[in-house]
């Protein structure tokens, strides 16, 4: 009793004395109203063992407050009574010579606390603390922080000072309130590599929890500052100097590595475990009790010296441990923190020499600040609390919604609800990246929520999700096309959002081939009929990696790209209104990585956009950055303001420019707002996406020269409606707005288009109707002599396996598919897509009349609904035919899309094969006298139930030539299938009696066809409703490989591709071509190899840019072509072997190192030549190299860089310049190389030889540095190239020029059916070009001459489309230079050579100007380079 009496006593003396002191002390100053503060904010730098010196006066606050508080959320400062610490001691060592208060010598009465409990005391005098040299306040048992603790020791901790807060007679542990600290130091981030499991985040945080857990629930009226770990940089901004570091946390701080990318993530996982675990709020459900995070260590900056080393002053020797400046600095800025936190509630630590100003409390902020006291509206702590994210869905109030009366033929006249078909490409904003993460899930950003993009996302509903399609489908809700759920562009549900997650501009076109398949193959979408809409929203990553590469990030490059895609959207997909949006302006990107009150993955944004970032302030990159943004921006308005896309009805590109201007949105106190952003505070937050699906939507109703070009993010954005007077989505037609640069709109720029509608990265049949006239009769007719295609309103087809489409589907190798009958691709009744992509007699006629029915679709037998009105089976007889004919009358009958009476139908009937091929089993069955008595029971049958029909009676095929298919033992076909189906016409021996019957009855049976039709024997009948037109277009089976029908396929019986279109390999007789397939006649190793022995062959005559052999009938070559402009054309090379190359000097192997000497070569060859006068002949010389030296680069990088291969170039055209006069040179540009990463075969020569060929490109992984160096390597071929050539060094005199032709810039790898690269184009080896490689070769080196410079096509188009060679003109019928392009080079930063232009009289470009094309009196065909067929 004594002794506690005598406690009393001492602690009510110690009290009053210290209160009186204080009272004292600080009477005058209170009196003067001063705050907290140090005298003058003194800079001068403390040493180890140094105080702060400064005026020490106090706040204003009264010293103990009138009442104790109940509730820890009005908890005052003076009410505090215990200051307690425990965790890393590593981070708060005390100074080693501090006291509680330090004098100033010239002011004796000035003090400057040096720890939280001296801050404390001043408030209330009585505050029991852990403070050093603190006299009766000393209390070690209230500091249980040791050094490199770990988490697994905090429960512990807290258990002791539970007992010692207990246990201290001082205290009263029930009513005194309790001010602790918990420091988390590094140790369980250093020790996670031995024991991953072990010290997980989520492990650690969980024995975090439980210390926490244990101050809860044993505590009350407790205080707790949770003070995070250190931020793995600061570690390796010390880990020179920490000697304290080395050797036990190498883990994370590896020597000499200052960016470890999975030392970052470990670091950033445990911080946002740790933010979930205070941020749940389990801490924060009773008045005396709560945990607040304090993270200024986290963020701790540590300033640069002069000489640009990390400032360390406020580090002991040892390199880790605070001196006594660093700790005055930790607790004057937790005070801070706990008392006025700044904006974002975080203060800061700066290692600065700067004495921080402490705050005071204020009258209206008197508390220690908690989670439930302040309202700091959208600032990253109160974000991070929970699952705060605003509902991204809206209301659409429109009443507008209805569709066009009927489809629109005009994209001006486009209204939302006509849209059927919506699709999207672009990089990870667009593919979603991080929409639907929870904002700490940092690792969760790299998955795919396609379903809330903003501009083809269709997750849900509008009111649940605003996106593009959401809003879309409200006006049409059948609208396809959009993504759902998560997953990469390649699955499924991705469907028309092909954007890809890393996409530069310069990877658009393998997006838009992709989009392009989709569109053509998918059941739901009528390609030609269904309006699309396509946004294109590409160029940040251009920007981020702008200053790795300025020469391939230049906005000339980058508008290339943007063109290069949009022309092929122009060229491939009718009906279509396409947003490209443009570039945001993405320097504001920057305020989430330099306010570090912000919690955003700075280490992350820093990778990810380290040009954008990296910058100072004001320094001369940041500004190269603005202008270069800027210019993305401008060149892209240019390009669209061109007209150069507004050139047909039913397409046009519109730029919608609503992130042009826009700015990081803000919560209400100013901050970055990062609910708008995923959790790498660098892609769209679902909160973010919906209003960018916001503001493109307005931007698409708004009219051009009128758009939002400064949409703002961080207000409610309201959802534009169309109105009655104006439904439509805006174009610049209907905005009535005219182009600024271009007052010509239509009539300036007109693109070069391409005549093929194929696409050229899969295999399709389809054509082009040029046809204008398309309307049908103005009543409908009662003759069908007056009859026209449009008046068709029914098709019908009876016959055999060649009708019900066996086989057109199969793949070459699959001789059972043959079983499958294609009936949607029969030539005939087939009706499967449309004419663009399968040529039948249906699709022609429903170009005429889209109301055509009665035609086939998809594959199966006659069962099928899907059938319809094609009632051939396989292997019928012609005594079948009236069983077929008598079906198809009775469902054209009853069938109620058909009016039987009043309908104009077409009926094809095409049999007779499989009766020749019996022939000689039966004479008198199949007799041809028979054969047409039974086509003349059908058509009667016709003749006698059916009005109102026109009847194709197609002559039946000549058989004999399937023959050659048996017995060419080079032919891979199965000769027992073919004898078993065709026994009588296969099985006679040559010149034999059986063969002539064959033949004669052949001709017997198509003499009948024809007698049926032309009224031999009173058969032809006078009606006016129905006529039999006999048509012979099969007659001759040699032009039918080849010709207008399709290849022999499979079992050499059945037609491929049906009627689906013309077909080929190469060779091209008046724009067609005909040869097999399987033999190719291609240049070089391999031209017509069937083994890998056969590889070393060069085979000179059909080399793609100098063989001559035979004519353009049967192999398409360059000389070939020109030969039909100027028979007597010379120096193309013929045969095989280099004994007839001429003018050929390419040898295989070759390197660009060997072109300098290839010219000389070729320049004596000429000299020396009596074939040609040297001096007045026009020649036209073709160089290619480059192949060779990119597959050896990775061997020696120097010798085959970029530079030494464009300095070989660059002598070889200095040597033609100087010798060679009246000269045309096709420089082609190198090829990209890595689409032959994608040919596989399961051949030998592919096994064998593939990697051997080119190792550098073929060897490396995937995504490996090694590719990507290669493919970077290959641009920088390219770009290096284009910059010689576009110098005008060669354009000095009227006799010599030099053209890139660039349709190899871009490489597109030929698919098949199945979508795998379509091997017929390819050798035995995989790598070079067949002979039908080499055709397409020749006719975009063709092409491209005839294409103005700026317009030329840079990607081949691999399609079977004979017709596509193109011819010159009136309006321009010469090879096209740079001169008489009459347009700047394509890249207007290389400034060409000053050149005087000699004109006529009359303005006119002079004769030597004119290459004409049917002038050259003796042109001289030359190729340099590699003798390869370098595939792509």
């Amino acid at each position: 009793m004594q002794i506690q009496t005598m406690k009393c006593q001492t602690a009510s003396v110690l009290i009053l004395t210290l209160s009186l002191q204080l009272i004292q002390g600080l009477a005058e100053d209170l009196a003067e109203g001063k705050h907290l503060s140090n005298k003058e904010n003194s800079t001068n730098p403390l040493a180890d063992g140094e105080s702060f010196k400064g005026r020490w006066v106090g706040c204003s606050e009264e010293i103990f407050s009138n009442s104790p508080s109940d509730s820890v959320h009005a908890l005052r400062p003076s009410q505090i009574k215990v200051v307690a610490r425990l965790g890393d001691a590593l981070t708060v060592e005390p100074p080693q010579h501090s006291g509680h208060l330090t004098s100033n010598d010239k002011d004796p009465d000035s003090w400057m606390p040096v720890s939280l409990p001296d801050i404390l005391k001043s408030f209330n005098p009585g505050v029991i603390g852990y403070s050093l040299g603190n006299g009766n306040h000393v209390n070690t048992s209230l500091d249980l922080s040791v050094v490199r603790a770990k988490a697994g020791e905090l429960p512990g901790m807290a258990q002791k000072l539970v007992t010692s807060l207990k246990n201290n007679m001082l205290i009263d542990f029930q009513k005194d309130w309790k001010l602790i600290t918990v420091y988390l130091g590094i140790g369980d981030m250093c020790a996670y590599c031995t024991n991953q499991e072990y010290y997980s985040p989520e492990k650690v945080v969980l024995r975090i929890k439980e210390a926490l857990d244990i101050l809860h629930r044993e505590i009350p009226r407790a205080y707790v500052n949770l003070v995070e770990m250190p931020d793995i940089n600061l570690l390796h901004q010390l880990s020179d100097r920490a000697t304290g570091l080395r050797g036990w946390c190498e883990c994370l701080v590896k020597p000499h590595e200052s960016f470890d990318i999975s030392a970052q993530f470990i670091n950033w996982d445990y911080q946002n475990t740790l933010q979930e675990l205070v941020y749940s709020g389990i801490y924060d459900k009773h008045n005396n009790f709560t945990v607040v995070l304090q993270p200024f260590i986290k963020n701790m900056e540590i300033p640069l010296t002069a000489d640009g080393q990390p400032n360390l002053s406020c580090f002991t020797q040892n390199g880790f441990h605070f001196n006594a400046k660093g700790h005055a600095l930790l607790d004057s800025s937790l005070w801070n923190n706990m008392i006025k936190p700044s904006v974002g509630g975080i203060e800061v630590l700066e290692c600065t020499a700067t004495v921080p100003q402490l705050h005071c409390p204020s009258q209206e902020r008197p508390y220690l600040f908690t989670y439930q006291n302040r309202d700091y509206g959208n600032s990253q702590n109160m974000e991070d609390r929970g699952p705060s994210q605003q509902s991204s869905g809206s209301k659409l109030t429109c009443t507008e919604r209805d569709p066009s009366d009927a489809i629109p033929v005009s994209v001006h006249k486009l209204r939302p609800a006509d849209i059927k078909v919506i699709a999207a490409l672009g990089d990870s904003i667009t593919a979603g990246n991080g929409a639907g993460s929870k904002p700490s899930d940092l690792l969760d950003v790299l998955t795919q929520y396609r379903g809330f993009s903003w501009s083809i996302g269709g997750d849900e509903n509008i009111t649940a999700v605003t996106t593009l399609t959401n809003i879309l489908r409200e006006f049409n809700p059948s609208l396809v096309g959009y993504s759902t759920g998560i997953g990469r562009e390649d699955t499924p549900q991705a469907f028309l959002n092909q954007a890809v997650a890393g996409a530069e501009s310069m990877e658009l076109m393998s997006q838009i081939r992709s989009l392009v398949k989709l569109l053509r193959n998918d059941s739901r979408i009528n390609f030609q009929e269904d309006w699309k809409i396509i946004t294109l929203f590409i160029g940040g990553n251009d920007l981020c990696a702008c200053c790795k590469d300025p020469s391939k990030y230049s906005p000339e490059n980058f508008t290339n790209s943007i063109r290069n895609a949009l022309d092929m959207l122009h060229n491939e997909v009718p009906r279509a209104f396409v947003n490209l949006v443009t570039v945001l302006n993405i320097l504001p990107l920057r305020g989430l990585f330099t306010n570090t009150r912000v919690n955003c993955p700075r280490f992350l944004l820093k990778l990810l956009c380290n040009c954008v970032i990296n910058p100072q302030d004001n320094s001369i990159q940041l500004e190269k950055l603005r202008i270069l943004n800027r210019k993305y921006q401008e060149r892209t308005h240019m390009l669209v303001e061109s007209g150069r896309y507004d050139t047909r009805e039913d397409f046009t590109v519109v730029i919608q420019p609503f992130l042009e201007n826009i700015e990081i949105p803000r919560d209400k106190n100013g901050l970055p707002d990062k609910t708008y952003f995923s959790p790498d505070c660098f892609h769209f937050s679902l909160k973010g996406h919906s209003q960018a699906a916001r503001g493109l939507w307005n931007n698409l109703l708004e009219p051009l020269g009128k758009k939002n070009v400064n949409q703002t993010f961080d207000g409610h954005i309201n959802i534009s409606c169309p109105s009655k007077e104006q439904p439509y989505l805006r174009t610049y037609r209907n905005s009535n707005f005219t182009y600024p640069n271009n007052p010509g709109q239509l009539t300036t720029v007109t693109p070069e288009t391409i005549k093929t509608t194929t696409v050229p990265s899969f295999e399709v049949f389809g054509s082009q109707l040029l046809c204008k006239d398309r309307a049908p009769s103005d009543i409908i007719p009662n003759s069908v002599h007056s009859l026209r295609p449009a008046d068709v309103k029914v098709i019908g087809a009876v016959g055999d396996s060649l009708t019900a489409g066996n086989g057109i589907g199969s793949k070459p190798n699959d001789v059972l598919d043959v079983l499958t009958q294609y009936r949607g691709l029969s030539f005939s009744i087939g009706g499967d897509e449309s004419l663009r992509s399968s040529t039948t007699l249906p699709n022609i006629l429903r170009e005429f009349n889209p109301s055509l029915t009665g035609f086939s679709t998809g594959k199966g037998n006659l069962e099928n609904p899907k059938t319809f009105l094609n009632q051939a089976f396989p292997g019928a007889l012609a005594a079948d035919l009236p069983g077929q004919v008598r079906r198809l009358v009775d469902i054209m009958k009853n069938h109620p899309k058909i009016d039987f009476q009043n309908d104009w139908k077409i009926i094809n009937m095409f049999i007779g094969g499989n009766d020749i091929c019996n022939y000689c089993t039966d004479l008198a069955y199949y007799s041809a006298v028979n054969f047409a008595r039974r086509i003349e029971e059908a058509l009667d049958i016709l003749h006698k139930e059916v009005p109102r029909t026109f009847v194709n009676l197609i002559e039946v095929l000549e058989l004999i030539p399937l023959r050659r298919l048996h017995q060419d033992t080079q032919l891979n076909c199965p000769r027992t299938l073919v004898r078993m189906l065709c026994y009588c016409v296969v099985k006679p021996n040559e010149n034999s009696p059986e063969l002539q019957m064959m033949i004669e009855a052949n001709k017997a049976y198509q003499a009948g066809a024809q007698c049926i039709s032309f009224s031999c024997g009173g058969v032809r009948r006078r009606a006016k409703t129905l006529l039999v037109n006999s048509e012979p277009g099969l007659r001759q089976p040699t032009s039918n490989i080849g010709g207008g029908v399709g290849l022999m396929q499979n079992d050499r019986i059945h037609l491929e591709g049906g009627g689906r279109g013309s077909n080929g390999s190469g060779g091209i007789s008046e724009g067609a071509h005909c040869q097999d397939p399987e033999g190719g006649n291609n240049v070089g190793f391999g031209a017509k190899a069937k083994t890998i022995l056969e590889l070393r062959i060069q085979y000179q005559g059909v080399a793609w840019s100098i063989g001559g052999d035979k004519s353009l009938k049967i192999v398409t070559t360059l000389p070939n072509v020109l030969k039909k402009f100027n028979p007597r054309i010379y120096g193309f090379a013929t045969g095989i072997g280099k004994w007839n190359s001429k003018f050929n000097v390419a040898v295989p192997g070759a390197m660009s190192h060997n072109v300098p000497k290839q010219a000389r070569t070729l320049v004596q060859l000429m000299k020396n030549s009596s074939k040609i006068n040297f001096k007045q002949d026009w020649k036209v010389i073709t160089l290619f190299i480059g192949a060779n030296d990119l597959c050896e680069y990775c061997m020696n990088k120097e010798a085959y860089s970029a530079d030494n291969y464009v300095k070989h170039i660059e002598e070889a055209l200095d040597i033609l310049h100087q010798q060679v006069p009246r000269a045309f040179i096709n420089m082609v540009q190198i090829l990209e190389m890595s689409g032959i990463r994608r040919l596989k075969k399961n051949t030998i020569g592919c096994a064998l030889l593939q990697k051997d060929i080119c190792p550098c490109f073929l060897n490396p992984r995937e995504n490996s540095p090694e590719l990507h160096e290669m493919i970077r390597v290959n641009r920088d071929y390219q770009s290096k190239l284009t910059a010689l050539i576009y110098s005008g060094k060669y354009d000095t005199n009227e006799e010599f020029t030099v053209v890139l032709q660039p349709y190899f810039t871009n490489a597109i790898v030929p698919l098949n059916s199945t979508g795998q690269p379509d091997m017929s184009f390819f050798s035995v080896d995989c790598f070079h070009l067949s002979e039908r490689g080499q055709a397409e070769m020749a006719i975009g080196l063709w092409n491209n001459m005839l294409e103005r410079t700026g317009y030329k096509q840079n990607y081949i188009n691999f399609t079977y489309d004979r017709t596509k060679l193109k011819c010159p003109n009136s309006d321009a019928p010469y090879l096209f230079t740079h001169r008489n392009s009459a347009v700047k080079p394509e890249n207007p930063s290389i400034k060409p050579t000053s050149i005087a232009v000699t004109t006529t009289a009359k303005g006119g470009l002079t004769a030597e100007q004119r290459v004409w094309l049917v002038v050259l009196t003796a042109v001289v065909a030359v190729i340099l380079g590699q003798h390869r067929s370098w595939s792509f």
